[in-house]
């Protein structure tokens, strides 16, 4: 009885040392996914602002008269009839974000999309208006 008392006891606890190999597996797994999944999102993030970044390089006006040109190193200018005004721009997500360098304009933030071939700026956080640019 003595060694079916011994095996029974050893049977226990390779059992829990088992069970607690798995739990500890299993956690390691879960962080795994959360950390690669956050990557991908964060990697998939950035390439979506390059790409849309890349789609708004260009000249767009609204009506002829007014004209926004974004370079693709972040700086641009809205060219009017009768001056210019040079800002730099920053893309997040689908927010567009507008400094101008002048004080004689405000900054503007936007959220941004296309609709066939025009670029559809809504304004944000403080800044008014809806407008429909088409690229020159």
């Amino acid at each position: 009885m003595n060694d079916n008392t011994e095996i029974k006891n050893n049977r226990k606890k390779r059992n829990k040392l088992l069970l607690v190999i798995a739990v500890i597996l299993s956690v390691l797994v879960v962080v795994f996914i959360v950390k690669f999944k956050g990557n991908i999102n964060k990697k998939n993030i950035e390439s979506e602002n390059i790409q849309q970044e890349k789609t708004l390089i260009g000249v767009w006006t609204t009506d002829g008269v007014t004209v926004y040109e974004f370079k693709e190193n972040g700086n641009g200018t809205l060219k009017l009839p009768l001056s210019e005004y040079k800002f730099t721009y920053k893309i997040e997500g689908n927010n567009l974000f507008i400094n101008f360098e002048s004080k004689e304009t405000r900054d503007s933030s936007y959220e941004y999309f296309f609709e066939k071939e025009n670029l559809i700026l809504k304004g944000i956080k403080g800044t008014t208006g809806n407008y429909t640019f088409y690229k020159q």
